[in-house]
């Protein structure tokens, strides 16, 4: 009883190995709409540049019945300027006011990328 107990805990182990050892596929949805073009190139920059990029993330957010993308680099001194619609269209933010409601309403949706793993 105890062998068999032994082997099934082995075939399970190396099972598990193999299954862990697997390259994770590269699929980012955003806004419903799988690996967009304009997020992938957006990726490929900061994986290029990972010391200048270290610690930047792509996050969704719900914002007045509609969703934007926010690219974050934490070593960039511009707050909130790349915040993208859902078609990779660049925000162009009118007033300080209108950053302020942004960060003030916005609700997180999700992670969808951090740099650089």
């Amino acid at each position: 009883m105890i062998s068999r107990l032994l082997k099934l805990v082995i075939i399970l182990s190396v099972v598990l190995l193999i299954a862990g050892c697997e390259e994770p596929e590269d699929e980012y949805i955003v806004c419903g709409k799988k690996n967009p073009a304009w997020l992938l190139d957006l990726i490929e920059e900061a994986n290029s540049k990972p010391l200048y990029y270290a610690a930047s993330s792509i996050c969704e957010y719900e914002y007045q019945d509609s969703y934007l993308i926010e690219f974050d680099n934490p070593l960039s001194s511009c707050l909130l300027c790349r915040v993208y619609d859902c078609d990779g269209n660049l925000i162009e933010w009118s007033s300080q006011e209108e950053i302020t409601d942004f960060m003030n309403n916005r609700e997180y949706r999700r992670s969808i990328w951090r740099c650089c793993d």
